[in-house]
């Protein structure tokens, strides 16, 4: 059975071990994530995720959505100056892409 459950620091190795096994550039612009790289730090907090667990493994999980990241961003001072239309395709559909700035 799959539970569901709050992250916990330790999900760490195994969250960035999933990143790494199911990154591609059909659902995703960014780079293929680093399997060296520390999973939480750099903007994600254990608070903000939740994992799904079968058999005492971490087998997925979801992340805050992208309108939270950009509430975190306007809370910095960060404002939109720009949106490029259909930037991006992800899973077969057009997405747009933020550009936002702040004032230093």
């Amino acid at each position: 059975m799959t539970g569901i459950r709050p992250a916990d620091a330790r999900d760490g190795p195994e969250l960035t071990a999933l990143d790494v096994a199911t990154w591609s550039p059909r659902v995703s612009p960014a780079p293929a994530p680093d399997p060296a790289s520390a999973f939480f730090g750099g903007g994600h907090r254990p608070g903000d995720v939740l994992v799904a667990e079968r058999g005492g493994r971490v087998v997925g999980y979801v992340l805050a959505p992208d309108a939270s990241a950009r509430r975190l961003y306007e809370s910095c001072g960060f404002v939109v100056e720009g949106v490029l239309r259909d930037e991006f395709v992800l899973d077969g559909r057009p997405v747009d892409d933020l550009l936002m700035a702040c004032a230093l």
